[in-house]
């Protein structure tokens, strides 16, 4: 999956690949992924726009007009549409037999019914230190949050992850509990850890948020989320391991240091973007934050205690705090060490 022509340029320039996916809604629009196909044209290389059914109508529509201009069209790919969409729009194309059907309507040729569509207002997931939105979502009598709801939640009560990690794993459910009994509520359980997944796996937090760190591949990915992982860290930006959560429904932060790998890990779909190392301080955030304010930041490697309360005040959506936190508690057992530890970096947020 890809989001920009400069992600596909050598795969295609190299005819490494031989069909190109990606749709309007990550391309950025027509015009850009016009683009995209330009490139690949040249190339030989086909287009095989993505079709999921979290795509809106309007999306689907725009990638088949398109489909219809290029000379180079190798395949679309449509898995229908989630509920409520039939509701709220007349899509105007139809699919039978294994092919696509444009109507004749004018521009793309969907039709939305504003009355049904006010039945669904939106609600942002997205994660400030000043507040987030917290809706459930509901089906039928349960009620479950999605894990953008669930991280956003549990960050604007305290805008903290911590970041466990150790030789080995087998002290991180009794070092979440010593968090969430002081008042943090978002734990961050990192692949180096010899058997972190397991401990994902195992331990019960109802109150916490636990998620998966150093994720390096798509297979780290999938294996975390496999585990209960509710969100995904990773030290560096890699457009396929965003395009993965979202579709395991589940957020992605990214690390980068530079305004270009910010707004390019903002680009790809990036929930927030982990500013890593951020051993320059809270100055160094503001410079990154003020000219991208869209961009929630989360800085990581060089927080402390002293200064996670600078950090908020510069701008970050959240901070993300490990050793200078954990300490050695999940090796020693030093539950009162850590416990002081994490009070005291909660009452210097409050």
């Amino acid at each position: 999956m890809f989001n920009s022509v400069y992600d596909c340029n050598q795969l295609i320039a190299e005819r490494l690949i031989d069909y190109i996916r990606t749709p309007v809604t990550h391309a950025g629009g027509i015009t850009h992924l016009q683009q995209i196909f330009d490139l690949a044209a040249i190339h030989g290389v086909r287009s095989g726009s993505h079709g999921p059914g979290d795509i809106s109508p309007v999306g689907i529509a725009a990638n088949l007009h398109l489909d219809l201009t290029i000379p180079n069209f190798g395949m679309q790919e449509y898995l229908g549409h989630l509920d409520p969409a039939g509701e709220v729009f007349d899509t105007g194309y139809r699919h039978e037999d294994g092919m696509l059907h444009l109507s004749d309507r004018p521009g793309l040729g969907v039709d939305v019914d504003e009355a049904a569509a006010a039945r669904y207002p939106y609600e942002p997931n997205i994660c400030r230190s000043t507040g987030s939105a917290t809706a459930a979502c509901t089906t039928g009598e349960e009620t479950t949050m999605s894990a953008y709801d669930e991280l956003a939640g549990s960050l604007s009560e305290v805008p903290v992850i911590a970041i466990l990690r150790a030789p080995d794993s087998t002290g991180f459910a009794a070092a979440t509990k010593t968090l969430q009994d002081n008042g943090i509520r978002c734990a961050e359980f990192t692949l180096t850890s010899a058997g972190a997944l397991d401990a994902l796996r195992d331990t019960d937090a109802d109150d916490m948020c636990l998620g998966a760190g150093t994720i390096l591949t798509v297979a780290d990915a999938r294996a975390a989320v496999g585990a209960g992982a509710r969100f995904l860290v990773c030290p560096h930006t890699d457009p396929a391991i965003i395009a993965a959560g979202r579709e395991l429904g589940v957020p992605v932060l990214p690390g980068a240091l530079t305004a270009t790998e910010v707004l390019t890990a903002h680009r790809a779909g990036a929930t927030m973007v982990k500013l890593f190392p951020s051993v320059l301080g809270p100055a160094y955030l503001k410079a990154i934050g003020d000219p991208l304010p869209d961009v929630p930041l989360v800085p990581t490697g060089g927080v402390t205690l002293e200064n996670a309360a600078d950090f908020l005040r510069a701008g970050a959506a959240a901070v993300g705090v490990g050793g200078a936190l954990i300490g050695d508690a999940p090796a020693t057992g030093d539950w009162d060490g850590l416990a002081r530890r994490a009070q005291a970096l909660v009452d210097s947020l409050s």
